[in-house]
């Protein structure tokens, strides 16, 4: 399952440029890091391209770094129903962004 979402993360970094600055295969998950200013487009192409299909927004959650200069990590799940997969987008926020 690990090389499925390997290429799947390969497939969407393709894709998107430089929308994605990072994929990651860790525990059987595939977790994306987003810039903040394209998660729009990123949920988009994700909700709409044929070979993604993650439709389905399961939760969004954030963390807080103190020590960090962008100090917040919003987090997104998705489910893709008819591929049966997960996905996680993350992107990372200042004190003073949003």
């Amino acid at each position: 399952m690990s090389d499925a979402y390997r290429e799947l993360g390969e497939y969407i970094a393709g894709a998107l440029g430089a929308a994605v600055t990072g994929t990651r295969v860790a525990l059987g998950e595939l977790t994306l890091v987003v810039r903040p200013n394209d998660i729009v487009k990123v949920v988009k192409f994700l909700r709409d391209d044929p070979n993604c299909q993650f439709k389905m927004l399961v939760d969004i959650c954030g963390v807080d770094y103190p020590e960090r200069a962008k100090r917040f990590e919003v987090v997104y799940h998705f489910l893709s129903l008819t591929k049966n997969r997960r996905i996680r987008l993350k992107t990372e926020l200042g004190e003073d962004e949003a």
